[in-house]
């Protein structure tokens, strides 16, 4: 665990992980306003039939939440390789996506 939060320590803040896809968090800024960081994370989870299946992570702040926005960008994409990185790294932060937003701001 330790390797992820040297690589990128804004993971170490997050009360909130979100899948949403770009349009998503589009509509989701629209509607609550909410800052977003300038630069993401992005990184190669694995490879699946030799493709590789890669994540992008934005980090923001909603309402009093330190959040983290992902989706998969991959031409390939595996749930179960994203949702183990974060079973790996951050077991205990809740999950949800763009639909469930509501619970973020709670």
């Amino acid at each position: 665990m330790a390797e992820l939060f040297e690589a990128e320590p804004r993971f170490k803040e997050v009360t909130y992980l979100i899948e949403a896809s770009d349009a998503e968090r589009g509509y989701l800024y629209n509607q609550v306003k909410y800052e977003m960081d300038a630069v993401g994370w992005s990184a190669t989870l694995g490879t699946l039939d030799d493709m590789p299946v890669c994540i992008i992570v934005w980090f923001g702040n909603v309402v009093d939440k330190r959040v983290a926005f992902w989706s998969l960008t991959s031409t390939v994409q595996d749930y179960r390789m994203s949702q183990a990185f974060f079973d790996k790294y951050l077991p205990n932060v809740p999950r949800t996506d763009a639909m469930n937003f509501h619970q973020v701001l709670r």
